[in-house]
């Protein structure tokens, strides 16, 4: 075990993100703490799991929580679909948070279950504060006094809060939008290797999804943008609307064995991801920095990249929000797409469809990872100037 240094870190959410970064952290020797608030780490379950190849470049995919591997998708319009090959995961995703909570204190890093943040012990002035934290088990608030908060809290981050309120001197917009996500686990008749999305109105301002588990189970899904209290019933409805749907094209769903939903951050550029606060540092990662590819919500991969840079800015003493621009020009492109593609109609999506279903941009598709967004959109508009042409009349 490497002899412990300062600066001590605080971790506040035990989700993948924040155990990556703490295995990091305490792999340097740099005494980190995770504080969790639920019981079980990887739970609630809110997430489809599934990822691109990219993500070996960063974790080891091993067996124990690797559900299924695809090997093409269809991608569905109303009236027309192309299928792509590609190399794609399923995972289960509390086998796979709970492997990285176990690398993180293999590595030295302490994990405090039912542990819940509060904020801020207000003490006299020119005193640093002190963090408080609740045992959930014993109702004992507990004082802490790290130099580095990190937030890795999700997409209702408390710790966002605290950075952002503090930087309203600028006046940044920075208020997080959602989707709000719906996700069903079915027994039924599926093509084990392909999984689907579906485009258009059956699913206003995202897409549907049916991601096989094996040939009998699958999960199926919806989500929608929406952060107002009366779109809440909105996901229900849809979602039901869409099961019908795949019900129409002959997948026999025999029952739901679970039910989960949960909110999907958009990326939002302005968000402040650092601040110096009465000579302690805060920052936020994944969920909570809004670290999401707005054209799938994908946030695992995305999210473990801006972590491990995190890390290493701390231990090297460089600047966090410089050292992820790639990843914020990535997500910046891909938040781009999404605005254009949620003015389509259906007929677009027809016609897009028929655009992509060319030998040159299939080949394109399949031979470049999604998560490096801006090479395979420059590609493409190299290949195809017509796909250009038609983003830029719908803007």
């Amino acid at each position: 075990m490497n002899e412990r240094k300062e600066p001590e870190i605080a971790i506040i959410g035990a989700g993948p993100i924040g155990c990556y970064t703490a295995q990091i952290l305490a792999k340097e020797g740099l005494r980190t703490e995770i504080f969790e608030e639920h019981a079980e780490i990887g739970q609630p379950i809110a997430c489809t799991g599934i990822v691109t190849k990219a993500i070996k470049e960063l974790v080891d995919i091993r067996p124990e929580f690797l559900v299924n591997k695809l090997n093409s998708a269809e991608i569905f319009s109303q009236n027309t679909s192309i299928k792509l090959r590609l190399d794609e995961y399923v995972i289960d995703r509390y086998k796979f948070d709970n492997h990285l909570a176990d690398l993180a204190k293999d590595n030295g890093a302490i994990l405090w279950r039912k542990h819940k943040f509060l904020g801020f012990h207000e003490k006299e002035h020119n005193q640093q504060q002190q963090i408080l934290v609740k045992d959930l088990e014993s109702k004992k608030i507990i004082q802490k006094n790290p130099n580095i908060i990190i937030g890795a809290d999700g997409p209702n981050s408390k710790v966002a809060e605290i950075i952002n309120n503090n930087n309203n001197k600028n006046n940044l917009k920075t208020k997080t939008q959602f989707w709000i996500g719906k996700q069903g686990v079915f027994q039924g008749d599926f093509e084990k290797d392909c999984f689907q999305v579906h485009l258009g109105n059956i699913c206003p301002g995202f897409f549907g999804w049916v991601v096989p588990e094996n040939e009998t189970t699958a999960r199926i899904g919806i989500a929608i943008e929406g952060n107002k209290e009366k779109d809440r019933n909105s996901p229900i409805q849809i979602f039901d609307n869409f099961l019908r749907k795949i019900k129409k094209q002959g997948h026999e769903i025999e029952k739901e064995i679970c039910s989960q939903a949960g909110l999907i951050p958009m990326f939002e550029p302005n968000k402040k991801l650092f601040e110096k606060i009465n000579g302690r540092q805060y920052y936020i990662v994944g969920d909570a920095a809004t670290q999401v590819k707005a054209t799938t919500g994908g946030g695992l991969v995305p999210g473990l990249n801006c972590a491990k840079k995190l890390a290493n800015s701390i231990i090297n003493k460089t600047d966090y929000e410089k050292e992820i621009n790639q990843e914020n020009k990535e997500l910046k492109m891909h938040l781009m797409l999404r605005k254009t593609l949620n003015k389509f109609s259906d007929k677009n999506f027809d016609e897009l469809i028929k655009l992509l279903d060319q030998k040159r941009i299939k080949k394109i598709l399949e031979n470049n990872n999604r998560d490096s967004g801006i090479k395979l959109i420059t590609k493409l508009a190299f290949s195809e100037p017509r796909l250009c042409r038609y983003g830029l009349k719908l803007l």
